[in-house]
């Protein structure tokens, strides 16, 4: 019941009060397990991730946001949980590994942290490792305008179609690989709707 709440909520938020437009919905896939990997500007991303998605998606976000009681509660209903940033979190990975291989969607912000403007910045190794180790596509999401969202027509998202990702051993190079082809999705996103969120 508090889920369907909050996810209504967001919805509202989303479309009714920013007036997100969102292409590419049809990239998000109805069943199956894969990763959304949105770039990350503005605390109201997870919110619109989370109002325009058709289906539940379990998130990895910073530790710090559920010290807070309400913030954290409404973070684990939808699916969201904890990473203890500045070392490996072990538990953090086995839940993130839970979620893919029972075959739902994972969601991580790929930088790690908000990057202001139009700009991509430095992918961590977590998103490219997980996809390897499980064999998982990967959804680029790019996100344009969310740090003034009722400005400019408001928000743009841009899900791009799914990269494929083979199981394979984990290394340097390949990670560095699927980074950059994420990266050249969001970034081509950018250079064909970055004016619409300005």
């Amino acid at each position: 019941m508090f889920i369907n709440i909050v996810k209504a909520l967001f919805e509202w938020i989303t479309f009714r009060c920013f007036g997100t437009r969102v292409y590419g919905i049809e990239n998000i896939p109805l069943t199956g397990a894969g990763i959304l990997a949105p770039n990350h500007s503005s605390n109201w991303d997870p919110v619109l991730i989370g109002g325009m998605i058709p289906r539940m998606a379990y998130f990895i976000a910073k530790e710090e946001l559920f010290r807070n009681y309400v913030l954290g509660k409404i973070c684990r209903a939808l699916g969201a949980f904890p990473l203890q940033r500045g070392h490996v979190d072990r538990q953090a990975m086995k839940q993130a590994f839970g979620v893919l291989r029972r075959g739902d969607l994972l969601g991580i912000f790929p930088e790690g942290t908000r990057v202001r403007g139009n700009r991509i910045g430095r992918f961590h190794n977590g998103m490219a490792s997980l996809a390897l180790r499980i064999g998982v596509p990967i959804i680029p999401i790019t996100i344009i305008g969310s740090e003034h969202p009722r400005e400019n027509g408001g928000p743009v998202i841009v899900i791009s179609p799914p990269i494929a990702v083979e199981r394979q051993e984990v290394s340097k190079e390949k990670i560095k690989e699927i980074n950059d082809l994420v990266r050249n999705e969001m970034e081509k996103s950018i250079e064909k709707y970055g004016e619409m969120g300005k």
